[in-house]
């Protein structure tokens, strides 16, 4: 049984889901160390976790890796990569410029591990190294169960690091070493995992899925006693949540709204990027003269106010219009306060939207069609609505409720695996 639990990550702060994810591990583990580079943004208290202990990287460190970064561009590993690549017409100068970064993030993450082990800070067979993304972190992890075969090593893959949708070069990141290197490989959705499996084994067929495991990070409930409700007046309300950036799409949401002919409708968006203005402008040009659409923009705001936001105000309908996904967080929050949602069948929302939680549409549907989902869903009986809003609550407590995810599978990893 492990009692110490490493999280590596090259993120210059700690991303929302591994906060949860630390929060949890303080119930689990005797012993929690974060591994990052000097943080720009040091959140480690929104962990809430009294035995985190957070080792920050120097710079000087990572000059150190860069000035050894051509040494490893001549080790095995790196040319079998480069040679995969070449078969693939992949860009050379891409190439390289992805290699020395694995390279310079790996070693800088493996060193500080290292440094624990001879510190006596931890020891390998007690220890569960966990990578929280299937990039260089997953590399470092690697390359640190074969230099100690008792450490159990343990990755994260999520859906920018294994999507070549996103990521052109997501097959070159040494996956062949990350596969044989890791003990388990998580990913977050089964769509995800097989899209994946699909995609890399026509370059790696070697690569087999044994080592593989799904499992829902979920999310968590800042006010986990509490519910939406749904507009008790004429009014139906649809909220979105999501970075204002192309991907997301979420000029689709105005468009939809401006083929608008019933009752009162009220949109808002919470989240802000580089396009919001662009976004305000379209809005004002396309839905300022539509006498019962209202709409407003939140702009960004912390995770908390988000949920606040869900408990304090009616919200009936939750809108998803992205072109890609991993499996989103925003879905399963909006469904924790038992708010049903339209989305698009990208990534792994069809794992949460089913036919009794929701609607789905196809990735490349037409603004009329969304229209015509929210119209449908503006005439359903108060009995139909309070049975989709019961749905989503209870599906997401069944498979997407943080607590019970984290708790299960941290207690796996440090057990079983």
């Amino acid at each position: 049984m492990r009692n110490t639990l490493v999280i590596l990550n090259y993120q210059r702060e700690i991303p929302p889901f591994m906060q949860s994810v630390i929060h949890f591990a303080n119930d689990v583990y005797e012993k929690i160390i974060y591994i990052t580079p000097e943080l720009y943004n040091d959140n480690r208290n929104a962990c809430r976790a009294t035995k985190l202990e957070v080792y920050q990287v120097p710079r000087s460190k990572w000059r150190w890796a860069l000035l050894k970064s051509p040494v490893n561009m001549l080790n095995t590993d790196s040319q079998n990569q480069i040679k995969i690549a070449r078969t693939q017409n992949v860009s050379k100068r891409a190439l390289l410029e992805q290699l020395i970064r694995y390279s310079v993030c790996s070693e800088v993450l493996k060193k500080q591990v290292c440094e624990l082990i001879v510190a006596s800070k931890i020891t390998p067979k007690e220890t569960v190294i966990l990578a929280t993304w299937f990039s260089n972190e997953a590399y470092a992890t690697a390359k640190l169960k074969k230099m100690y075969p008792d450490f159990r090593s343990i990755s994260y893959a999520h859906s920018f690091e294994i999507d070549v949708n996103k990521n052109a070069l997501m097959a070159y990141g040494y996956n062949q070493v990350k596969h044989e290197g890791c003990d388990r490989i998580v990913f977050i959705s089964y769509v995800m995992r097989q899209q994946y499996f699909d995609y890399i084994c026509t370059i790696y067929p070697q690569i087999k899925d044994y080592s593989t495991i799904v499992r829902y990070l979920g999310s968590e409930k800042a006010y986990p006693d509490k519910e939406s409700q749904e507009s008790v007046d004429d009014t139906l309300r649809i909220a979105s949540c999501s970075g204002v950036i192309p991907i997301k799409r979420v000029h689709l949401i105005v468009d939809a709204l401006s083929f608008w002919n019933g009752g009162r409708i009220e949109w808002i968006h919470i989240g802000g990027g580089p396009d919001l203005e662009e976004l305000k402008a379209l809005a004002e040009a396309k839905l300022s003269k539509k006498k019962k659409v209202n709409y407003s923009f939140k702009g960004t705001l912390p995770n908390k106010k988000v949920q606040e936001y869900y408990v304090e105000n009616p919200v009936d309908l939750f809108i998803n219009v992205s072109e890609a996904e991993g499996l989103p967080v925003s879905l399963m929050e909006c469904m924790s306060y038992g708010i049903p949602a339209i989305a698009t069948d990208v990534g792994g929302s069809r794992e949460i939207i089913t036919e009794n939680t929701g609607f789905l549409l196809s990735k490349d549907f037409k603004p009329h069609q969304l229209t015509e989902l929210i119209e449908e869903y503006a005439k359903f009986s108060t009995e139909q609505r309070q049975e989709y809003r019961r749905n989503a609550r209870i599906f997401w407590n069944t498979y997407f409720n943080a607590r019970n995810n984290a708790k299960n599978f941290l207690e796996e990893i440090r057990v079983q695996i």
